[in-house]
């Protein structure tokens, strides 16, 4: 499958995905709801636009979470947050995401109750990136091929 960006300046990405997202004037809010409307950032085969595109708002709603952990919270006041641009945003862009981080209400809202969901579990995830399907097969796999009992697929994932 060929795609094709249709700006020609995106020496500064990594891949096709986040060139969709940076050539988006409003990419604070790039959400799968409004992939709809951006579909002509890309030349795409229009049997895999809508999942082309979706992949690209995921992997881009993936790198604002990473800028905003790396970059964002580790500091306690605007001006340090500025300071500490990620290498793959221009001032600019940078500045509108820190800008938005700190004053959209309704991304304080959703910050302050998942902030909240998170402190009330009791059992947290120690697995990583690994998800419970490839433990289960693992453990699977090591039993001689006789599959895990959900309990213990539990107990080795806490």
């Amino acid at each position: 499958m060929e795609v094709e960006p249709i700006q020609d300046d995106l020496s500064r990405t990594d891949n096709h995905a986040t060139s969709a997202a940076e050539t988006d004037q409003d990419f604070m809010s790039w959400t799968r709801k409004e992939i709809e409307g951006k579909q002509d950032l890309f030349i795409v085969d229009e049997r895999y636009k809508t999942a082309t595109l979706s992949i690209a708002g995921d992997i881009f709603r993936g790198k604002k979470g990473t800028w905003k952990g790396k970059h964002f919270t580790r500091h306690d006041t605007t001006a340090k947050r500025l300071a500490d641009e990620p290498s793959a945003l221009t001032e600019g862009e940078w500045k509108d995401l820190v800008t938005f981080w700190e004053t959209d209400a309704t991304h304080q809202k959703y910050s302050e109750q998942n902030v909240k969901s998170r402190s009330c579990q009791q059992v947290k995830h120690t697995m990583g990136r690994k998800n419970h399907a490839r433990c289960k097969a693992e453990m699977a796999e090591d039993n001689g091929g006789n599959p895990p009992t959900d309990g213990d697929v539990f107990i080795k994932t806490m």
